[in-house]
This record gives structure tokens, sequence and C-alpha cells, in this order.
């Protein structure tokens, strides 16, 4: 077996989920009602205080994970053109 072609697997294990965590953080953030974060905060739960920081800066952590997907499947989609 060809070391490209064990690179290219593991390239495969390491960046769909990679792609899928950035995808999955990206709908977590949008998704969450606020209310609901401020239910959390006010009973107390340890990292609703973090989340509803997350979400009070939309704009910057939509933009991190974006860049994080497109990262993933940058190098992704350049790994797949390769043939040996």
């Amino acid at each position: 077996m060809p070391l490209a072609w064990i690179l290219g697997l593991i390239a495969i294990f390491v960046l769909v989920p990679a792609n899928g965590f950035f995808v999955a953080t990206e709908f977590a953030i949008v998704a969450v009602r606020q209310s609901h974060l401020r239910q959390l905060a006010d009973d107390g739960r340890a990292g609703a205080r973090a989340a509803q920081a997350v979400v009070g800066q939309l704009d910057s952590h939509i933009a991190a994970t974006r860049f994080g997907i497109t990262l993933a499947r940058w190098r992704w989609d350049g790994s797949a053109g390769r043939r040996q």
C-alpha cells in the first residue's frame, strides 16, 4: 500500500470530522435561544455564561467557524485531487 494512499486515508479520517465539528458549532451558535441560555445561567449551569458570551459576539464566532470549515474543505479538496 503506497504511503500517499495511507496519508489520504488519514486525511479523510481527520478532515471529515473536523469539517463536521465546525459545521455543528456554527449551527449550534445560530440555533440556540437566548432566553434558554439566560434561564440556564440563572440556574447556575456551568458553561451558560460562556455560551452567552459566544452568542453575544455572533459575527466573530460565525466568521471563525466559517474559516475552520473553509480550511478543512480546502485541505480536503487539495488532498483528494492528487493522483498517484
